[in-house]
């Protein structure tokens, strides 16, 4: 797909196959949004973002990859990213991801967005406070009985809830 044919609010203005000739083509063109392929020859789209960054921080950088891998795109949007794409997007979709990042919005979507969540939090939460926070999300009984049932006491049960909320950054009271 040719981005210049698929749309005329915007128009292409370089084209770089490596990190290297990407940063000196955005040195020359001030580009108002950048696509990047995670998966570059040499050194890779997200250590070229990391580059850019340093030296254009008010670059707007919008990953473009055939890569739906997490560990991919959080590097990616860690390194600076705006948003990120699949190849596999409808160009109306990568065509809205660029009026997104343009306008100043990250674009990432929901079902990445959704993806990315559940790991920031299964990284951050041993296995039995995952557990515990299911629990509090979909428990619809007597709380008292809960306690009972899934605790073996009222001290197991507040020593799962604060370690719950010291992991999640909050500070909690239990009754």
């Amino acid at each position: 797909m040719s981005l210049n044919s698929a749309n005329q609010d915007f128009r292409v203005v370089a084209d770089a196959s490596d990190a290297d000739t990407a940063i000196e083509l955005f040195r020359k063109r001030n580009p108002d949004v950048t696509l990047l392929d995670v998966m570059m020859p040499g050194v890779s789209g997200t250590e070229c973002l990391r580059r850019l960054i340093v030296e254009f921080s008010t670059a707007r950088v919008l990953m473009l990859s055939s890569s739906d891998a997490d560990e991919d795109i959080a590097q990616a949007l860690d390194a600076g990213a705006c948003g990120y794409v699949t190849k596999t997007a409808l160009p109306a979709d990568l065509i809205a991801a660029i009026h997104n990042v343009h306008s100043g919005n990250q674009s990432i979507r929901t079902e990445l967005q959704r993806r990315l969540a559940e790991r920031a939090a299964t990284e951050k939460l041993s296995r039995r406070e995952i557990e515990v926070l299911h629990l509090t999300v979909t428990y619809k009984g007597n709380p008292v009985e809960d306690a009972v049932v899934q605790f073996s006491s009222q001290g197991l049960r507040q020593v799962a809830y604060l370690s719950l909320f010291q992991s999640l950054g909050i500070g909690g009271h239990l009754p």
